[in-house]
């Protein structure tokens, strides 16, 4: 009896081994048709990310000054504008707005390579905004933008960063396993070349949409010189959206008095990998913050944390109602986190007349 018993569990352990040297020769095998369909089909384009380095490449070595952000740089620094600004204050400087929707510090830090091997000649500052949260959610687990940076090298700077992220720790464990089945869906699968057989609707994708001929260098206005402002059109829904807002970030505070200081340092540590790359490319880096509804009130617990960690970074915060008031007119929104055209115009000279000074200063 016990020689039979311990022939079973013999064959137990060999269907196991057999079960799991199935899984991974079915691993292998997804995973070299997963990198064969990828060089056959080529990588998707990537919509604006894509376009703004092809534009940026054309004329490389004429920039001096690259502002890198979400769509907060995208849609409220305008080159045209800031540049004549500083030309008119004594400081002749050409821009470019690197900004893209919903930008995360991984993709950040591939922009970043992209302009280090591109070499420019006359590079010397690279001013970032905050950076956007890992947006692992189920709707753009296949969007060509999450599938792209869906690599080994990337996994573990993606993890890490979402880790360190101000979230909360359930939504960070939730986002993590999401950015798990993502990973492993885009593995195990055939890759991009699926999108040669089954094209997508880019609407979902976060990149369907195209850099215009008009983009002043990358900027994209949310609106044009005539049309309504955001408070002319949506007057009562703005009002209930910024109360809101402030409601739930101001009584969050009162029932943690230290989420300042921590919202603070998990931001700080998800930007300064970029800052680093940033120095290592022998460019100055330093942070902007936009006026926004949205991020007003976390704006200062990651500048705090910056001039704690690094007091010489140049910083210019213009995320503050309560000192730029004429930004934070409703007339120059376009929507609680973005500026219309006007807005923009007025926020880049404004930019352009603090930061001047300081490159003066600085000798640059």
């Amino acid at each position: 009896m016990a020689g039979a018993g311990g022939g079973e569990q013999i064959r137990i352990w060999q269907g196991m081994v057999a079960v799991f040297l199935f899984l991974l020769s079915l691993f292998a095998v997804s995973m070299s048709l997963n990198g064969f369909m990828k060089e056959w089909a080529g990588p998707d384009h990537l919509g604006v990310m894509d376009d703004k380095i092809d534009l940026f490449l054309t004329q490389k070595d004429e920039i001096d000054l690259i502002f890198m952000g979400t769509s907060r740089i995208y849609r409220n620094i305008d080159p045209l504008v800031f540049d004549s600004e500083m030309v008119s204050l004594g400081c002749p400087v050409r821009s470019f707005n690197f900004g893209v929707n919903l930008l995360t510090p991984v993709e950040g830090l591939y922009l970043l390579d992209r302009i280090r091997e591109s070499q420019p000649k006359r590079l010397q500052w690279i001013l970032f905004g905050q950076m956007s949260l890992p947006r692992y959610f189920d709707w753009n687990w296949g969007s060509h933008r999450m599938r792209f940076f869906n690599t080994w090298s990337n996994l573990p700077l993606a993890a890490k960063d979402l880790w360190q992220s101000p979230l909360a720790t359930r939504e960070r464990v939730v986002r993590l396993y999401r950015l798990l089945g993502s990973f492993l869906f885009e593995q195990l699968g055939i890759g991009r070349g699926s999108a040669y057989f089954f094209p997508m609707d880019n609407s979902k994708s976060g990149n369907g949409y195209r850099l215009t001929d008009t983009s002043h260098r990358g900027f994209l206005s949310t609106d044009s010189e005539t049309h309504p402002s955001f408070a002319e059109r949506h007057d009562k829904f703005l009002q209930r959206d910024l109360k809101s807002y402030r409601d739930k970030v101001l009584t969050r505070g009162r029932a943690h008095r230290d989420v300042d200081e921590r919202s603070g340092a998990a931001q700080y540590k998800r930007l300064a990998p970029l800052l680093d790359r940033t120095r290592e490319m022998a460019v100055e880096p330093g942070i902007v913050m936009v006026p926004s509804y949205v991020t007003h009130l976390t704006s200062r617990p990651l500048l705090a944390t910056a001039a704690k960690e690094n007091p010489n970074l140049p910083a210019w915060n213009f995320n503050q109602p309560d000192k730029w008031p004429e930004l934070f007119d409703w007339s120059h929104f376009f929507d609680v986190g973005h500026l219309n055209r006007p807005g923009a115009s007025l926020f880049s000279r404004l930019l352009a007349q603090e930061i001047c000074p300081d490159m003066q200063a600085r000798g640059r």
